[in-house]
């Protein structure tokens, strides 16, 4: 059974969004490197650098995880890697603009962390939907050792097979 047009579109763009974050990781850690833009190491002290190494490997991880979670999404019918990554932006990215509209940051700073969370929330909408759902469930070729239907009965005989 072919995945649905929901899974393979939540799995390009988790693929997608695993360059983003990728993006983000390798330029912190270049800006921290080589002492240039906004968090060149001059403005760090010891402990704010070894904070801006860490979220720049948390950064890496998410996307290295979105990469391999959208792979794993289309052969092994497995979610969590895909959604692991997106919902942490969510929820931090909300936070985020939060503070961002509360400190009255500018239109355009408001308008690129609104796009930021509605392309991290698209591919987990397409996740939640009724048929993604039902696919991701089926069990068809899942991992092996995984019967398929087992946690609905469906491989057991109906009433009007088993006789009375």
């Amino acid at each position: 059974m072919r995945p649905p047009v929901a899974i393979v579109v939540a799995a390009v763009l988790g693929a997608l969004y695993s360059v983003v974050l990728g993006w983000v990781g390798v330029q912190l850690l270049y800006e921290y490197v080589s002492g240039t833009g906004q968090i060149g190491a001059e403005h760090l002290t010891m402990s704010g650098g070894k904070g801006l190494t860490l979220c720049a490997l948390l950064f890496l991880a998410g996307g290295v995880a979105s990469l391999v979670g959208g792979i794993r999404l289309i052969t092994r019918r497995q979610r969590r890697l895909v959604l692991v990554p997106l919902v942490l932006v969510l929820v931090i990215g909300a936070i985020g603009e939060i503070v961002d509209v509360a400190t009255g940051a500018s239109a355009s700073a408001n308008l690129i962390g609104a796009g930021v969370l509605v392309l991290a929330a698209l591919p987990v909408a397409l996740l939640a939907t009724r048929g993604s759902r039902r696919w991701l469930g089926s069990g068809e070729n899942g991992p092996p050792g995984k019967p398929p239907d087992v946690r609905r009965g469906l491989d057991r005989p109906g009433r009007h097979e088993r006789g009375r």
